[in-house]
């Protein structure tokens, strides 16, 4: 239609800009406008309607929200889940999900989301590919989280090293993983919880 059509081409690029220079305010009326028309429609613009979902989890995320994040995130993961055709977006809202759950304390759910991820990765990616190497990442989380900390530095140090040889070190996923070896090895008695996202 002529609304999604403007939404798409007029909002899309502004919300993209202002979520990457964390201009919140500007991203947030636009997103909430786009999934109000989107959700008028759920149907007709499935992927579209979660990645609108998924964009609001991330602002909340992002402003370290992850209450108001979880709801977002958890929409545009059933709603990926549900398409005839996996995309990867199901893979980064699954990513973004267990982030979520970690953080407000829903442990067991977080370790069987990145389970079911991982055994999906195994079946669709190779082994020498990004998705197992963030997989791994994630898992580390869990396991930071769950003060299992000398198995959350071998995850994270095992991700590394996969990680780097398909990337550069510079790269934002490989200094994300090296953030979070750092935070490990800070405290590693978890004294007090670290940001490692």
């Amino acid at each position: 239609t002529t609304e999604i059509y403007t939404l798409s081409l007029h909002d899309a690029l502004p919300i993209c800009v202002y979520l990457d220079i964390a201009r919140y305010a500007q991203a947030q009326p636009l997103l909430e406008k786009a999934l109000f028309t989107l959700d008028s429609m759920p149907i007709k613009y499935p992927l579209a309607l979660a990645l609108c979902l998924g964009s609001l989890g991330r602002l909340w995320q992002d402003l370290d929200r992850n209450d108001k994040a979880e709801p977002y995130l958890r929409r545009a993961y059933e709603t990926v889940q549900r398409l005839p055709e996996r995309t990867s977006h199901g893979l980064n809202f699954s990513f973004l999900l267990t982030v979520a759950c970690v953080k407000i304390g829903k442990l067991a759910e977080a370790e069987s989301l990145i389970k079911s991820t991982q055994e999906l990765i195994q079946k669709t990616f190779p082994p020498e590919s990004w998705q197992p190497a963030y997989c791994i990442h994630s898992y580390s989380h869990v396991r930071f989280a769950q003060k299992r900390y000398a198995e959350a530095e071998e995850m994270t140090r095992l991700s590394l090293a996969m990680i780097d040889k398909i990337w550069k070190p510079d790269h934002p996923y490989s200094c994300s993983m090296w953030a979070s070896l750092g935070n490990i090895l800070r405290d590693p008695e978890g004294n007090k919880y670290p940001r490692i996202w």
